[in-house]
Parts: C-alpha cells; structure tokens; sequence
C-alpha cells in the first residue's frame, strides 16, 4: 500500500514540474509568435503578415483578438475597408483576459470610430464608443487620453445627428481630460495628439455651420497650444502650425457670422505661411475661398492640389468625393472655367457612380468576409480537435490507465464531434447566406430592367402630326437606366420641345431626369417663354438638392405658322442648324449655367426670327464624346461632317443615320454615356 503512495506521488510530482515547463514553452511561444508578426508589421510586408497570422490561429498561440486586429490592419492597408471594418468590430465585441488585449482592443476601438465617422456612419460610430467608453472608465487614470479620444468621437456623432447639446457635454469631457493630458505630459507626444482633437472640436463646428460654437473652442485651443509651448521639450514649429491652422478656422467662422472684413485681413496674414502653403492648409483654406465666394483663388488652389489624393492614399469614395471633388467643381463654377467645369463634372459623375456601385457590393464583400471567418473557425475547431486528442493519448500512455483514457477520450470526442458540427452549421449559414445574396443581386437587376421600361414609357415615343412639322427623337441610355431626356408639348400652334443630361448615371440621374421631364411639360403648358421655364425649373430644383444634382438643358419654342423660334441654352452643347436640306453649323448660344446648381439666377433666352425649312438637331454629349476602344471621340468635326453629307428627307432618317455612324465609330466599345438626340424641321 505504501508502495502505492509513493508511486503515486511520485508520478503526481513529475506531472506537476512537466505541466510547469509545458506553460512556461507556451508562453515563450506566444511571445515568439507574436514577434514575428509585429515584425512583418513593421516591415510592412502585408502578405507575409497575413500567411503568418493564418498558420498561427489554429495554434492557439495568438489571441482572438491579435489575429482579428492584425486582419484588420492589413485589409486597411490593402484599400477594403469594408474587409477591416468587420475584423475591428470582431475585437470590439471579444473579451480581453489581459490588461495587454485590453489596451490592444481599446485602440482598435478608437481607430474604428474614426473610419465610421469620417464616411458618415455616425450611428455605428455612436455604439462602438460609448461601450469602449465604459469599459475605460473602470480604470479611467490608465486611459485618460484614449477617453478624451473616444468623448471627441461622441461629440462629433452627436453634433452631426442634431443633439447640440449632448454633444457641448461630451466636448468638455474631453476637453478635461485633454488639459490633464497636456498638464502632465513629459515628452510631448501625447499634448500634440490632444491640440489635435481640440483643433478636431473646432473643424466639427465649422462643418456644422455652428460658427457661434467656434470662437470660444479657438480660445480654449489657444490656451492648451500655450500650455503646451511653456514646457521645456515643445516643437516650436507643430505649435505654430497649430495657430496658422486655427486662424484659417476663425477666417471660415467671422465669414459664416458676417464680418468678411476681419475673415479676409486674417486670411491674408497667414496664406503665404508654409503651413498656409501645404496640402493641409489648402485645403482648409479653400473652405473659406468657398464662403468668402473667391472661386478662382479656390479654383487654383485645387489645381495644385491633384495630388492629394494619390499621396495621401486616398480612394473615390463618396468621402473623398464630398472631400475634394464636389468642392473643386463649385470653385470653378464660380470661377466660370467652362473647360474645367465640363471636364470635372464628366470626373465627378464617373466618380459618383463608382462610389455608389462600390456601396451596391458592400454587402456581397460582408457575406463573403463572414464565409471566410466562419470557414477558418471550422478549420481551427478541427486542429484544436486533434491537438486535445493527441493530448488525451499522451496522458494515458503516461497513467497506463485505459479505463481513464477510454472515458476521456470518448467525452472528448463527443465534444470534438459537437464542435464540429456546430462550425458544419456555420458554414452551411454562410452557403445559405451566399445563395440569399446571389437570389437578391438577380431581384435587383430584374428591378433595374423594369425601372428602365417605366423610363423609358417617360420620354414620348409617338411624334406629333402636324402640318408642315416634322419631328423624331431617340434615346438609349448608357447603363440600365440612364440621366438624358428629351420632351415636347404641342399647345395649339406652339411647339414647345427640350433635350437634357443630368449629371451623373444611374437610379439618382434617372429619378432626378423624371422630375426635369415633369416639370417641362406643366410649366410648357403655362404657356411660358423658354427663359421663364428654366428659371422657374431653377428655383424648384435647388430647394434641397442636397446632392448637387443638376442639368444641362436646351428648351425651345417653334410658332409652327410663323417659324419664329425662342430659345434657352442652359449649359448644354449647341444645337447644330440645317443650311437647306441639311449641313449647317453650331448655334451660337448664352452661356447660361446648368439648371439645379444655384439658386435665384434669370436666364437668358433668344430667338431666332424664322427657321422653316431649316432643320434643327439637338443632341446630348454621349454623342460627340462617344469613344471607341483607344478612348477616341467622335467629335464635334465628325458630327458636322455627317450632317453634311446626309440629304435630308425626314427627321427620323437624319437620327438613324447618325446612331448607325456612333455605333460604327464605338467599334464595339461600350457605351460610356447616355445618348440623345432630336430632330425637326418647319416647312
């Protein structure tokens, strides 16, 4: 018996010291691991990051929450950020077992809100911060920076859902914890970080418009930069940095309260600094370009601008869009730059409908993102199973016990078994969720083609019979459904017609194409001068166009009995007048501005005093700039050249012969515009 014992014992002991070692192994396996995927990290070296973080999961030697961080990471860098989202939010929502997880997840935290608030997600922003928040508050001393970020970040949310007062309250609590901050900071770093959310506060209530808000937070942002600069290791030049930036804010805010004067006298004082020089500065002193209405200053600043966008890693999204673009087209608006205006507004377009097809897939890449975390899960549930087995046999050859080892393997197996097929489940979600998303991607083009039909019953496809009028126009849009329109109204002998392109492609230019279409024929019937209805169109259409949609448009008035015509040329290309049975040349027309973009203007009309037995072709862009596989146009020398080779018999023989010359010229290329075209002809 005592044999027994000691045997025992003994075997007990030498357990204990080999469980010991077995932990200390692990745990400098874990550091190793982690090592090397920090030094990928560092290097920047994302794919071997990626192969280093997927053969260590199943392992167990880094946490759930390092693995999901550093996914994250990489698909930022890698431009999907949907991808990274998804892997941040999976470290928000997991339970940290040590202060080093925690401190890795609240930072996570904070650079997701980031990314939510900058792209507008103010709700999701909202939830991420205030649950982190709670978490930090229960050992608020350690995390008195990342706090006064995270109070920032709610400041930010609430202001921009309306809750002004929630958010002056989350404003000063971060701003409290800022001066503690820059109060007991001894290297620098940390101060520079809390200017920067203060100077944060202050861009927020700038963007609001809450101008009377930005005078007293510059103050407060004065009195921390001189804090700041009081203390022995302060970088003179980031401090003036910071003022020079804050000036460009108060010029931005005395504009929006009314006093331009003082606006512009601090403006130029600080313009021609090197902050007021760089990308930076530019672009915040473009903001008060735009409100001071120096469009051409504006203008030439986002020219030397280009740049940016490459340089600072940005992609077109509909942030950068609201960014840089929309801001960029208004500058040279103003500036009257025609050149510009046309180039960019084809830039700004394209760059809309990328940004909207790209938030059309944003569910497909979610889906996808999800399958292939599920599938890793299962993977890992499988290499945990065979390690824990492999285990189970080990410690039964050692206790020679088989009764022991057949009951421990046999619950292990059932729970391997268990955890199996719980990951089969998963995976089966994700088949399921697929096939889902596959099924409502063929409804949503199914939906494309029938909205296409009713745009299409929209435009009038039966021409009028009228003596002496012969009239005939086309239209096929670009993509499913498309932003071009034209439209006539017969009232007694007055022939009212219009062709349009509205800015952009897609379900918005179609919608926004609808209400132009509408709004034509009810002020036609009015009986209105083409002037009068682009003004009236004007007035509607920049009420709460929160987009920046607009219009070009060519509306004109044919007395049939007279010839007499009236016109308005709204920023649309000239229509080509016939010489006899065709030929002819461009119109020379007003330089009106689109419809839609500002509000209040008078547009010009004209008249001509006859053009019977003068054919008139009015077209959209997608015919000029039609482009075939080398990106060449068809041009405006071409279009002339045609007419003039085409002997007029009839208005619909004129728009055939010119499709079949586009579709010749494309070569098999696809359309890159709406095309629209309209012919008539008064005897």
């Amino acid at each position: 018996m005592r044999i027994r014992i000691a045997f025992l014992l003994t075997l007990l002991t030498l357990l204990t010291i080999t469980s010991c070692d077995d932990a200390k192994r692990k745990v400098e396996k874990k550091n190793y691991a982690d090592s090397l995927v920090n030094a990928a990290q560092k290097e920047g070296d994302l794919e071997r990051m990626l192969a280093l973080v997927d053969s260590l999961e199943p392992t167990g030697l880094l946490s759930d929450i390092r693995v999901n961080q550093a996914r994250g990471w990489v698909y930022n860098r890698m431009g999907q950020r949907r991808r990274s989202e998804i892997y941040y939010q999976k470290v928000v929502d997991a339970e940290p077992k040590n202060d080093q997880q925690r401190s890795l997840q609240n930072t996570v935290a904070i650079n997701l809100t980031s990314r939510q608030v900058a792209k507008g997600d103010y709700e999701a922003a909202l939830k991420v911060a205030i649950e982190t928040v709670k978490r930090m508050e229960q050992n608020k001393e350690q995390n008195i920076r990342a706090l006064g970020a995270l109070y920032n970040t709610i400041g930010a949310c609430q202001l921009n859902l309306g809750h002004d007062e929630e958010a002056e309250k989350y404003y000063e609590h971060a701003y409290d914890l800022n001066m503690q901050v820059c109060e007991k900071d001894e290297k620098g770093i940390d101060s520079r970080q809390s200017i920067d959310a203060m100077v944060n506060t202050v861009i927020d209530y700038c963007n609001a418009k809450k101008y009377n808000m930005v005078l007293p937070w510059l103050q407060r942002t004065r009195d921390m930069i001189g804090l700041y600069e009081r203390k022995p290791h302060a970088d003179t030049i980031s401090a003036f940095d910071f003022r020079i930036r804050l000036q460009l804010l108060e010029a931005i805010a005395l504009q929006g309260l009314g006093d331009t004067k003082k606006a512009a006298q601090i403006y130029e004082s600080v313009k021609d600094t090197e902050f007021g020089r760089s990308a930076d500065g530019r672009l915040t002193a473009n903001d008060y370009l735009l409100a001071a209405g120096r469009y051409s200053e504006a203008a030439d600043n986002f020219r030397d601008l280009d740049h940016v966008i490459d340089d600072w890693g940005l992609d077109l999204s509909l942030e950068t869009i609201q960014l840089f673009l929309i801001p960029k087209l208004r500058a040279n608006v103003g500036a009257d730059r025609k050149d510009s205006v046309s180039r960019f507004s084809i830039q700004l377009a394209d760059a809309l409908d990328k940004a909207i097809e790209q938030n059309k897939s944003n569910t497909t890449a979610e889906l996808a993102a999800v399958y292939e975390t599920e599938q890793k899960e299962a993977e890992i549930a499988l290499h945990q199973a065979r390690i824990q087995q492999q285990r189970f046999i080990g410690t039964a050859g050692v206790l020679v016990l088989f009764v022991v080892f057949f009951i421990l393997y046999s619950a292990y197996r059932r729970k391997a078994e268990h955890r199996l097929a719980v990951a089969n489940d998963k995976l089966q979600s994700a088949y399921d969720q697929l096939e889902e998303t596959t099924t409502q991607k063929e409804r949503i083009e199914s939906e494309l083609r029938i909205a296409r039909d009713i745009q299409m019953s929209m435009v009038p496809h039966v021409f009028p019979k009228h003596q002496g009028l012969d009239l005939y126009a086309m239209m096929k849009p670009a993509k499913e459904v498309g932003g071009d329109l034209y439209s006539y109204l017969v009232v007694e002998d007055l022939l009212y017609f219009c062709v349009g392109d509205v800015s952009g492609k897609g379900v918005p230019a179609s919608l926004f194409m609808a209400q132009v279409a509408r709004m034509f024929r009810t002020l036609s019937a009015q009986r209105m001068k083409p002037e009068q209805i682009a003004t009236e169109m004007n007035n509607e259409l920049t009420e709460d166009n929160e987009m920046g949609m607009f219009v070009t448009l060519f509306i004109g008035l044919v007395d049939m009995n007279t010839g007499h015509l009236f016109f308005c040329n709204a920023g649309h290309n000239p229509p080509v007048m016939g010489d006899g049975d065709l030929g002819g040349r461009f119109m020379d027309v007003e330089s009106n501005a689109p419809i839609g973009l500002w509000p209040d203007l008078q547009f010009v009309g004209q008249e001509l005093e006859s053009v019977k037995d003068h054919p008139l072709f009015v077209y959209s862009d997608g015919l000029n700039e039609a482009e075939n596989k080398e990106q060449q146009q068809f041009g405006d020398e071409q279009l002339l050249e045609i007419l003039h080779k085409t002997r007029y018999e009839t208005a619909q023989q004129v728009i055939e012969v010119m499709e079949r010359e586009v579709e010749r010229h494309r070569n098999g290329a696809l359309p890159n515009d709406d095309l629209t075209m309209l012919c008539l002809r008064v005897n």
